[in-house]
């Protein structure tokens, strides 16, 4: 018995100390790759700005896009915009963990009812959306319950 101890130590110990070899290379290599690298261009402020300046040249492709639709299903653009911003920042490959896709994040049962074929298409998903907003402001007779 005391023979297989051993045996089964000394199939172990050599794994332990490669693991601990690989461990003690691999922290500082990231370090490295981490602070060299990959510089810091930009501060938190600075990132921030970007990313609306990112946001807003979004939103500026897609206006008349946005405008079109929504006037066409007597929508004010404007809360159009406001919902596509919330939903999905203007992405238009937008996935949520729940499955919802798109400008609108509309499910795959709700972009079947609607007839929609390609749910990241901008205009399918957009006019999915804004008809099933109208069907849920239809439904219950205000637009904030519709929204909620």
């Amino acid at each position: 018995m005391v023979m297989e101890e051993r045996t089964v130590q000394a199939r172990i110990e050599p794994r332990w100390g490669q693991a601990s070899r690989h461990r003690s290379i691999w922290l500082p290599a990231v370090l490295f790759i981490y602070i060299c690298a990959v510089p810091q261009v930009f501060s938190p402020r600075q990132a921030a700005d970007a990313s609306k300046l990112e946001l807003s040249q979004r939103f500026e492709d897609m206006r008349p896009m946005i405008e079109e639709i929504s006037k066409e299903l007597g929508f004010n653009p404007a809360l159009a915009a406001a919902i596509i911003k919330a939903e999905s920042e203007f992405r238009s490959r937008a996935i949520s963990p729940r499955g919802a896709v798109g400008l609108m994040q509309v499910l795959p049962s709700t972009a079947r009812l609607y007839g929609i074929r390609n749910p990241f298409d901008p205009k399918q998903n957009l006019r999915a959306g804004l008809l099933y907003l109208r069907t849920l402001w239809q439904q219950f007779g205000d637009l904030g319950l519709a929204l909620a």
